[in-house]
């Protein structure tokens, strides 16, 4: 990877986080390590005071609690960031434009319906259902209820169990 580019991925799915060099073997340990994102090359480590450095403020935190080590807050520049000149007010405007990336009701009605053909605990509630009640099935093969399935698709394309993106 280049500057600015994410972390490269091996062929066995294998990543160094280019902070700390440490080695996993898929992106998402990779991003759990890093405290929830992946990590950029040339970004900024965050030191605590005992001289170590972190992948993430969060990670940062939970070694400094752990150990009692005192953190200094992060310093955040008002002037000079990269926001192209948007003031706060115009920021949380652009935030309100962002199109919410949800499956359509139109697709939603178009999966198929169906009697559960055994009981099991729906993905999304965790609630029993039993075999005869109405499910929605995805083409990946995952039921679920639908009402709590058609929530998840209002912000959502992909199956909640496996990520399988559901088309339009």
């Amino acid at each position: 990877a280049s500057d600015g580019e994410e972390v490269e991925i091996g062929e066995d799915g294998s990543c160094l986080c280019p902070m700390c060099g440490a080695e996993f073997t898929s992106r998402d340990a990779l991003v759990s390590h890093c405290g929830g994102a992946a990590p950029r090359r040339n970004e900024a480590p965050h030191w605590c005071g005992c001289g170590r450095a972190f992948c993430s403020e969060r990670a940062l935190i939970t070694h400094a609690d752990a150990l009692g080590h005192e953190v200094e807050p992060p310093e955040y520049a008002d002037e000079g960031d990269d926001d192209g000149g948007l003031d706060y007010e115009s920021l949380g405007r652009l935030d309100d434009a962002v199109v919410k990336r949800g499956l359509s009701n139109a697709a939603l009605a178009a999966l198929p319906r169906s009697p559960a053909a055994a009981a099991f605990d729906d993905p999304i509630t965790r609630e029993r259902v039993e075999k005869g009640d109405a499910v929605v099935a995805l083409p990946c093969g995952h039921a679920f209820v639908e009402g709590p399935l058609r929530h998840w698709f209002g912000s959502s394309r992909i199956c909640p169990v496996c990520r399988f993106e559901v088309e339009e």
